[in-house]
Parts: structure tokens; C-alpha cells; sequence
């Protein structure tokens, strides 16, 4: 009898889990839009030459200074498949870049099954927040997602759910720490009077800022446009039309949202397609529904200026300068009357280093009385702290934090636009100009590349310093001592190790947080406890760090 219970039980018990999977999975499932003309899907990639590949007037290619450049035209779903047939290495080589980066800082596979239940339950109703246009070109791309992680989700599922990662990822510091600074200079502040923009972006880790793509996108409707983006991914997080009118993200602290919303990078992507003015962009960005706080600095050579555009999910409101100043600064905080006394905003101000970073480009942007393409490099390349202090290399309080996935300075009325090339901003900075890439006269199987010569930047001289090889150096070592640390037991480093990472980056607190970690983990609190201290009396990012440091110190005192 017992027996027969208990398996009555494991029946039953099989049957109610068997009944949620599938309710879960009626209830979670994201329907396709309706095509109407899928003979695009027939199309044919043809391999020109190594790394260049062309399907009729679309193209895809790598420049000799390594950077991707791609050309899409037609509509959205023809767009879309295209992109997908393009570009589907590049694809499969970022969904696995992302998902190596998911699973090394959430190891916890119980955590990432809960993250992926969550993920799939919010964003269920994600569609009714996408345009049309998009989810066309979503379906057409997601085609070509590779059958490896079919296990996650469906592939047009998938392809929403990456588009949301950005958004995501501000609830979820496990995902990612992001950054951005961007300044904007225009009549007397710039060279010869015209608007002028850069614009850093940090995004994920060192392996996804690999094999970025310049994307110039001619679509059937609206206008056309470039954005910095990589395989996939069809939103924006910075681009220029050809009106003149630029986007670039900055995020800023949010809540845990109650709603699924349209996702961040597809606002930017709809402001960049269909407006001309500042005007035209906040009534797009007021009427779409997001589901986080953002900022988008918009630029726009009509205006001759340029906003931001503060939304949170009930909200958006313009931030422009105040009085005569003929600049405008944003990192990752909100700065307008109605945000910035906001308890939220204040504490992202008093616990982040963005603040900091606003602070700093205020004292850049003021030092130089009129802001070129060069200096304004010089700026986004910025590896010191206020007032010139060092605080090592790759500190977040600095411009330049060695994390930037792209690196961008904009002249809208000339249509003009400079991206960085690798390392991070460091590489040269290649100019390109729209009017020549749009143009009907421009032959790519004729022309040897696509960015003017003329108009590039040359890498940044820190490269050949003895300072950068020493930053490698850091940037070794500290891999090194993050694998002895975590090890179980911890790995014996080599005697000479310590004296090694403290003269790689001797300015950094990182460079003493780790060895305090190492020793702590090795149980030997006093000299753990020095290293802690040293941490400390260096630049600290946020108090977070701050409060952590304070934490271990505490807890070697009570060993």
C-alpha cells in the first residue's frame, strides 16, 4: 500500500509539473509577426575576398584596420535576413562571447535557470512595445542564430530577449557594470562654430568590444543612418543620420521594473530612423513606453545643439544647458530640475563614480576654449582623474576606464563622424563621411576603403609607452591572482609576484584590493588588512567598493 502511494504521488506530482512546463510555456511563448514576402530568404551570399561578402548591393567587410563595415537596404524583414546572412559568423561568435560572460559571473546554473524563468515571464509581452518595422527585421535576423542555444529559447525569442539585455543588465549588476560619457560643444566653445560630439561606451567585457561593426543602413522608409552595433543586433547605442541628427545611451540607475517595455537601444534606433530635429525626437522617445531610466544625448545640425532626453517609464523630460554655456556634459546620472533631486538619482550620485567622471569632463571641456576633432580625442582618451591627479589605469572614476566597446566623435553638419579602432579608444580614430557612403555614385568593388584617409586620427601615443606595457602587465596579473584567489585551496603565488602588480599599476586600488583578497583568502589577515588599508587611501570608485573593503577589513580583525 505504501508503495502504491507514493507512487500515486510521483504520478501526480509528475502530471502538476508536466501540466506548469506547459502552461509556462503557453503563456511565455512570443508569436512571430506575419510576413508578407519572404523571397529574400532564397538570397545568396557571395564571397568576394576574405572577410568581404556582398548580396547585391548589401555588403559586409573588414577595413585593414580591422574594423567591420556594413551596408543594408530594402525593407525591414529583407533588411533583416540580409543582416543575418551577412554576418552570421560575427553572430554566432557574439551569442557565444555573451553567453560565456553570463555563465562566468552568475555561476550559479540554479541562479541563471531562475534568471532565464524570470527573463522569459517579463519580457513575454515585449512584442506589443516593438514596432512593426522591427519585429520584421528581429524575424528575418533571428534565421541565422545558431542552433547551439536553441536549448534557451526559440531563436525570434531569443533575438527580442538580446535587444533587452541592455535594459536588463541595470537591474542586474551581475551582467554587466556600464559607463558612458558624452559631451557635446557648439558656437563658441567649438573650432569653427559647429556642433561638435564625442561619446564613450563601456559594455560587457574585453571579448564583446571585439569585431564591432560600422553599420549604414538605407531603409525603404525613414532616414537614412549609421550606428556602431556587432552581429544581431539591430538597435542603437550610438549613430548619426544623414540630417544631421545623432543618439548615443547613457544609462542611469533603475528600479526592478513592474512591466515589460520597448527596449532601450529600439527607442534610439526609431529617433535615429525617423527624426530630423531635437523636436521630432522627444515626441518619438514621449510616446514609446520603456521599461527603465535612460538618458539619450541627441544632437542635431538643424537645431544647431544639442539635449538630453531624460526618460524613466512614466516620464521624459529635455535637459539643456543653463543660460549662454554652449556645452553639454552627461555621464550617467540625471541632471534636470524635475530628476535631480529624485532619492534614486541621489543615491546613484553619491554611490557611482558618475559624478566623478561629469565633473572631470566639465574641467576638459572648460580648459580648451575651442573643442576640434583632436582635442576632443584627446578627451574621450582621458586617463587621469580631477585636476590631473593619477589614479591608475583603468580606475571607472576616469574617461577612459579600458573597458570602451566603442568610442565615437560626431560633426553633424558636415556629416562627418570618427570611430575609435582597437585597443578600446586607443587604436586611430578613422573618419568617415555619409554623404560619400550614401552616395549612388560609390563603387565598392572599386573603392579600396570606405573611411577617409585624410581625415584619420593617429593612435594615441600612450601605446608606445613604457606606462602602457606596464598596463598589460596589470592587465595579466590580475587574472592571474583572481584564478590563485579563487582557487580551493588558493594557488601559492610566486614571491616576486606581489612587488610585480603593485609597480604594473601602483596608483590603482585594485592593484592592493587583490592582494588583500589573495592574503585574506590565504588567512593571513595582517597583511590582508595592510593591502585593504592601501586600497583605500587610493581613488575608491563608489563607496560600495568602499563599504566591501571596510567589510573584509572587519572580518580579518574578527579572525
Amino acid at each position: 500500500k505504501t508503495a502504491k502511494r507514493l507512487l500515486g504521488v510521483l504520478i501526480l506530482g509528475g502530471v502538476l509539473w508536466a501540466i506548469t512546463v506547459f502552461a509556462f510555456k503557453h503563456f511565455t511563448a512570443v508569436e512571430e509577426p506575419v510576413l508578407e514576402n519572404t523571397s529574400s530568404n532564397d538570397l545568396v551570399r557571395e564571397v568576394v575576398d576574405k572577410d568581404y561578402f556582398r548580396i547585391g548591393n548589401n555588403w559586409l567587410r573588414k577595413n585593414d584596420q580591422g574594423l567591420w563595415e556594413m551596408y543594408l537596404e530594402g525593407d525591414a524583414y529583407e533588411r533583416g535576413v540580409i543582416h543575418g546572412k551577412l554576418a552570421k559568423e560575427l553572430m554566432a561568435k557574439k551569442e557565444a562571447s555573451f553567453i560565456e560572460h553570463v555563465n562566468q559571473v552568475i555561476p550559479s546554473s540554479i541562479y541563471r535557470q531562475f534568471l532565464k524563468i524570470a527573463v522569459t515571464w517579463f519580457n513575454c509581452e515585449m512584442n506589443q512595445f516593438i514596432t512593426e518595422e522591427h519585429q520584421q527585421e528581429m524575424a528575418g535576423l533571428s534565421r541565422y542564430l545558431s542552433e547551439e542555444y536553441a536549448y534557451i529559447a526559440p531563436s525570434y525569442q531569443r533575438m527580442l530577449n538580446y535587444h533587452a539585455v541592455y535594459d536588463i543588465a541595470h537591474v542586474l549588476p551581475e551582467l554587466s557594470p556600464l559607463g558612458s560619457s558624452s559631451f557635446a560643444a557648439w558656437n563658441e566653445l567649438s573650432s569653427d562654430s559647429s556642433l561638435l560630439t564625442g561619446h564613450n561606451f563601456d559594455y560587457l567585457n574585453d571579448d564583446f568590444a571585439q569585431e564591432k561593426i560600422v553599420c549604414f543602413i538605407n531603409p525603404n522608409q525613414g532616414h537614412k543612418f549609421m550606428m556602431v552595433t556587432w552581429g544581431g543586433m539591430i538597435g542603437v547605442l550610438a549613430g548619426m543620420n544623414e540630417h544631421g541628427l545623432t543618439v548615443s545611451l547613457n544609462s542611469t540607475k533603475s528600479i526592478m521594473p513592474e512591466k515589460s517595455g520597448t527596449p532601450i537601444s529600439l527607442l534610439a534606433r526609431e529617433i535615429l530612423q525617423y527624426a530630423a530635429t531635437t523636436e521630432e525626437a522627444f515626441a518619438i522617445a514621449n510616446e514609446r513606453k520603456t521599461s527603465i531610466n535612460q538618458t539619450l544625448m541627441i544632437s542635431s545640425a538643424a537645431d544647431s545643439t544639442a539635449i538630453l532626453l531624460e526618460k524613466t517609464p512614466n516620464t521624459t523630460e529635455i535637459f539643456k544647458p543653463s543660460g549662454t554655456k554652449s556645452y553639454l556634459v552627461s555621464t550617467n546620472h540625471f541632471q534636470s530640475e524635475v530628476f535631480k533631486e529624485d532619492p534614486l538619482n541621489q543615491e546613484n550620485i553619491a554611490n557611482s563614480d558618475s559624478d566623478y567622471r561629469l565633473k572631470r569632463l566639465v574641467e576638459l571641456v572648460d580648459r580648451d576654449s575651442a573643442l576640434n576633432t583632436s582635442v576632443s580625442i584627446d578627451i574621450l582618451r582621458d586617463r587621469l582623474g580631477l585636476e590631473d591627479k593619477e589614479i591608475g589605469l583603468g580606475n571607472d572614476k576616469t574617461l577612459n576606464r579600458f573597458k570602451t566597446h566603442h568610442s565615437l566623435v560626431f560633426k553633424p553638419m558636415q556629416g562627418r563622424f570618427w570611430i575609435a579602432t582597437s585597443p578600446w579608444q586607443m587604436g586611430p580614430y578613422l573618419g568617415y563621411s555619409l554623404d560619400k557612403v550614401f552616395s549612388d555614385t560609390l563603387d565598392m568593388l572599386a573603392e579600396p576603403m570606405l573611411y577617409d584617409t585624410a581625415y584619420t586620427i593617429p593612435a594615441d601615443p600612450f601605446l608606445e609607452s613604457k606606462e602602457y606595457q606596464k598596463y598589460q602587465i596589470f592587465h595579466s596579473l590580475k587574472k592571474e591572482i583572481k584564478i590563485a584567489t579563487t582557487a580551493n585551496p588558493p594557488i601559492d603565488l610566486p614571491t616576486t609576484f606581489e612587488e610585480d602588480l603593485i609597480q604594473s599599476n601602483p596608483e590603482f586600488y585594485l592593484t592592493y584590493a587583490l592582494l588583500g583578497d589573495y592574503f585574506r583568502m590565504k588567512d593571513n589577515c595582517a597583511v590582508a588588512n595592510d593591502y585593504y588599508e592601501r586600497a583605500k587611501s587610493k581613488e575608491v570608485p563608489n563607496l560600495t567598493i568602499l563599504a566591501e573593503l571596510d567589510k573584509y577589513i572587519e572580518e580579518c580583525k574578527a579572525m
